[in-house]
């Protein structure tokens, strides 16, 4: 590579490389410590304070030992949570194969060979070296890892990240080159296919994040939960009040099998509307986080092979056995990534009606599940276990 500083026009790079499950953990150090907690104690603590108010007044009343069982519940849930994202954040699914990772001043080239993507610079969220690795970031935690051992050497590692960073600090437009389909596969020239156009909302991406109900809401839809969890718990305060009155006779006490079927019924509707309140309140909460990039006008293709997605900062193309699900959740037509994220979401509203929407669904759905199908042995080839690198960690890969 030519030094970066002796040249005037900086030089377009190449690096090639393979994932590791455990590489997810680089983009996890590029995070703050809010940033760490938010990630670690989301879950937990969501269903902790859901469930806080309704255990606490059932330990007020007679039947304190069904409170701490339910407690005993409510924490061993959460601790399990905990466990779960513990090991997502260790180690994740890798496609294998070898990925071929290009940089130049407009653009970065990603080819595999399930998928295909190129997007501006204006598409990345930021560049880190982080230990041994280069991270590029897009919004919302995906990207690109590459380990330094991938390089002909550290000062190459260290030329490729200076580099990368310069482009992405530089880059002010969109090149035209970025949604230029010649450079895309084969196998998107297909005459089968399925197209829409289309601009997602804020609310269909916060809905996507995995928040409750329908897309598109009113005021009512975020009142109805709030009002039945201030309704549920003010109904077990009343009868956890009721219990001290009966000590000085102020009130004949209702049958105890009735009221132990009560208190579990109030105390089941009041954990649920209290963590419904709390996912509308993280869903507030998404609405600000959402990238202006997700917002852009987008183009959608389906294929019998995959699918193509493209906007005016990117486009990509990737083959359905390394897609997850396909699917239609209320208004939204959705596809996941292999982590069950969703990676693109389709409304209803887009086509010109409910039968050519649902013709556009049939088809994705059947393709999706073909593909899948006739490729099984996927899921055997996909790394889930966490490795070591005990390799030379400046080794090339061409030798």
């Amino acid at each position: 590579m030519t030094p970066l500083g002796s040249c005037p026009s900086w030089p377009v790079m190449e690096v090639k490389y393979e994932n590791q499950p455990a590489d997810i953990q680089y983009i996890v150090r590029t995070r703050s410590t809010w940033a760490l907690a938010e990630m670690f104690l989301t879950a937990p603590l969501m269903v902790l304070l859901a469930a806080a108010p309704a255990c606490g007044m059932l330990l007020l009343s007679r039947y304190f030992v069904a409170g701490v069982l339910v407690i005993a519940g409510v924490i061993f849930s959460a601790g399990w949570l905990f466990w779960k994202v513990r090991q997502a954040i260790r180690s994740s699914k890798v496609i294998p194969g070898v990925i071929r990772l290009r940089i130049t001043p407009a653009f970065l080239d990603v080819e595999h060979a399930e998928y295909r993507s190129r997007l501006s610079w204006l598409a990345i969220e930021s560049v880190h070296h982080v230990d041994d690795a280069l991270v590029i970031l897009q919004p919302m935690g995906r990207g690109y890892i590459v380990r330094d051992s991938f390089f002909k050497s550290a000062e190459a590692a260290q030329q490729f990240f200076a580099a990368a960073s310069q482009y992405h600090a530089s880059t002010k437009a969109v090149d035209p080159t970025v949604s230029d389909r010649s450079s895309l596969p084969a196998w998107t020239g297909d005459s089968s296919r399925h197209s829409i156009s289309y601009q997602n909302t804020i609310a269909q991406w916060t809905w996507a994040l995995k928040t409750i109900g329908a897309a598109n809401k009113t005021i009512f839809t975020y009142l109805y939960p709030i009002l039945l969890c201030v309704g549920s718990n003010g109904i077990l305060a009343y009868m956890t009040i009721g219990d001290f009155r009966q000590a000085d006779g102020g009130r004949v006490p209702l049958d105890s099998t009735f009221e132990l079927f009560l208190l579990m019924l109030l105390l089941l509707i009041s954990i649920a509307s209290s963590f419904a309140t709390l996912m509308l309140l993280r869903e507030l909460a998404n609405r600000v986080r959402i990238p202006d990039i997700w917002l852009l006008p987008k183009t959608v293709d389906i294929y019998p092979q995959g699918l193509v997605s493209g906007t005016s900062v990117g486009t990509s193309a990737i083959r359905w056995p390394v897609l997850g699900a396909a699917y239609r959740q209320k208004e939204l037509l959705c596809v996941d990534d292999q982590q069950g994220r969703p990676t693109v979401i389709v409304p209803a509203s887009a086509f010109p009606d409910e039968t050519a929407a649902e013709a556009f669904l049939a088809d994705m759905t059947a393709w999706n599940d073909a593909a899948i199908e006739a490729s099984a042995s996927i899921d055997d080839t996909l790394i889930v276990a966490e490795s070591v690198d005990d390799q030379n960690p400046y080794r090339s890969p061409q030798t």
